[in-house]
């Protein structure tokens, strides 16, 4: 009888030790993975540089506007989860995106029935502005005739060794000319267009290079001349 006794009790030991160890390891299970947890995504890092375009019969969190990148590539801002509401072709921006699925957000968007670029649409994560001007005299230029166009050097623009446009709005450097295709160092800054050349009678035609369409209006602060030795001279 007492060793039937200890038998059951040795059983009973084991069961309660085999449920804890169960029940134990149920717990550890859902500790690791109980429920659908979603992946974090993978986001960009706030590094990538773009280049605010119109784009044409398009629409997305800045209606037509969206981002191009050096490479040529588009970018469909499709949700902004930044600050920044409005943007104006020709600005460049530093952002951090993901890459998503688009969905019916932008159907009421009134646009052109033809096809928009092909583009990735994104969700843009971070944005700030980029000041690639710099103070002084060290972006190089090529003085262009663009024509149907106004500025301060009426129809003569300044193009960028990547190919973009500068449109003098403001000449602060007391320079009254410039010699189509000839070189300069410029300092510039960015600035928004005024009413001061709207009496400049000019055709209505766009500019014959696509890249004129969408110039970066600038203040020219200083310019220097770059004879083909490579020296400066003002």
């Amino acid at each position: 009888m007492k060793k039937n006794t200890l038998n059951m009790a040795g059983a009973l030991r084991s069961g309660v030790a085999m449920l804890a160890f169960l029940v134990t390891a149920s717990l550890s299970g859902c500790e690791r993975g109980c429920g659908d947890i979603e992946p974090t995504p993978d986001i960009l890092p706030c590094e990538t540089l773009v280049t605010v375009e119109s784009a044409s019969c398009a629409s997305g969190a800045f209606q037509n506007q969206w981002l191009k990148l050096d490479n040529g590539e588009w970018l469909q801002p499709f949700e902004n989860q930044t600050h920044i509401t409005g943007i104006q072709p020709g600005q460049r921006y530093r952002i951090g995106y993901e890459v998503m699925k688009r969905d019916k957000r932008y159907d009421g968007q009134v646009v052109c029935l033809a096809l928009p670029p092909a583009g990735k649409a994104i969700r843009i994560l971070c944005m700030t502005p980029v000041d690639d001007t710099g103070a002084g005299c060290d972006t190089y230029v090529t003085a262009r005739k663009v024509n149907c166009s106004v500025g301060a050097w009426q129809d003569t623009w300044l193009q960028l060794d990547n190919g973009r446009y500068l449109q003098p709005w403001h000449n602060g450097t007391g320079v009254a000319q410039l010699s189509e295709g000839a070189r300069y160092k410029i300092g510039y800054s960015q600035m928004a267009k005024d009413s001061r050349y709207d009496n400049v009678v000019v055709c209505a035609a766009m500019p014959t290079d696509t890249m004129a369409w969408h110039p970066t209006v600038v203040s020219v602060n200083c310019l220097e001349a770059v004879t083909a030795a490579g020296a400066t001279g003002k």
